[in-house]
């Protein structure tokens, strides 16, 4: 791959942020109020990134891609909502994470495994969306290990107790 792939992929990103952040600004304050008027969430744009994004990971699908190649798309869709948490297209951005299970196949074993672990340390269980809970699991399936199960939470302060 020449990073054609990856420069693809940043440019629907780039276009998504430039879409939604146009919405945002014609956006009257009480649009959406009690029913009336657009919400910032019903525009198309929203629909239009992940059916474009759809689009190119199945293109990339197709080609001959390297695992190397694979993993630099996958972190940078799977690292991109986490500086977007405040922002409505954070949502759309861990959404269209189902687009890239095409990708998984084309992981090595030594490849699949950070990205599987560091999926899981962004994404905790307790927060997980079904679509991500399908994800990790393949990815630690093409990974051949298995998602570190134990206590979470306040509890694992208190496993020798």
């Amino acid at each position: 791959m020449d990073n054609s792939q990856l420069q693809e992929i940043q440019r629907l990103y780039t276009e998504y942020f430039e879409s939604s952040e146009k919405v945002r600004a014609e956006h009257k304050p009480f649009d959406g109020l009690f029913g009336f008027g657009k919400r910032i969430g019903d525009d198309p744009c929203h629909y239009v990134f992940s059916d474009r994004l759809e689009e190119a990971l199945n293109a990339a699908a197709s080609e001959n891609l390297s695992s190397r190649d694979v993993s630099s798309l996958l972190n940078y869709i799977y690292e991109e909502p986490s500086s977007h948490k405040e922002k409505l297209e954070y949502w759309m951005l861990v959404a269209v994470h189902k687009h890239t299970d095409i990708l998984i196949p084309f992981l090595s074993k030594e490849d699949a495994a950070p990205i599987a672990r560091r999926y899981a340390e962004l994404y905790p269980k307790n927060r997980r969306l079904p679509v991500q809970v399908a994800l990790i699991k393949h990815l630690f399936r093409q990974a051949g290990i298995r998602e570190k199960k134990g206590l979470s939470g306040i509890f694992s302060k208190h496993k020798g107790a």
